[in-house]
């Protein structure tokens, strides 16, 4: 009998050991933190703002036109990541005329945006596994009017899930 309860005793420790080595892996990988450093995405979010990331939104749901990202932009030189606002997912056409920006020739109005753009002209259909991201700060934003869309399985390093300092959620 003192036999037995031992070895459950052992199984439990066992398998609680490795559900606490899974769980502290999966977070690991899949959650993340972020401080922004620039004004790109001003006046919704600020320099020193942080946020807490998913690393695998992406694997299980499909982006959605306002989802802010992180992106990889270590191809340019002095910079790491890039944070921006998801405005067109693959197949959309966009079109900027008149300081305006148009998905699927529907004017989109864009209050979170901190002034208008400086006159722009662009027409673009995403393609196929890319998004176009923009800039909050349109006239101050290296974006995909820049670089053009990015590959959402290679460029996206994590989607922002909620602010964390200041706390509030109004960067939509």
């Amino acid at each position: 009998m003192q036999i037995i309860r031992e070895k459950r005793w052992l199984y439990i420790l066992f398998f609680s050991m490795l559900l606490l080595i899974s769980l502290t892996l999966f977070i690991h990988y899949s959650i993340g933190s972020v401080i922004v450093n620039g004004k790109s995405m001003e006046n919704s979010i600020h320099d020193g703002d942080k946020f807490i990331t998913s690393q695998l939104a992406y694997k299980w749901n499909a982006p959605h036109y306002n989802d802010i990202v992180i992106l990889d932009a270590s191809t340019i030189p002095g910079h790491e990541l890039y944070i921006k606002r998801v405005i067109g997912l693959p197949g959309d056409v966009l079109v900027i005329r008149n300081n305006q920006l148009y998905r699927n020739k529907q004017r989109i109005e864009e209050p979170y945006i901190k002034e208008r753009m400086i006159d722009t002209h662009l027409s673009i259909t995403v393609p196929e596994n890319h998004l176009f991201v923009m800039g909050d700060n349109r006239n101050h934003s290296t974006d995909s009017r820049v670089f053009s869309a990015i590959d959402m399985r290679k460029d996206v390093k994590a989607v922002v899930l909620f602010r964390i300092k200041p706390f509030r959620q109004d960067y939509d």
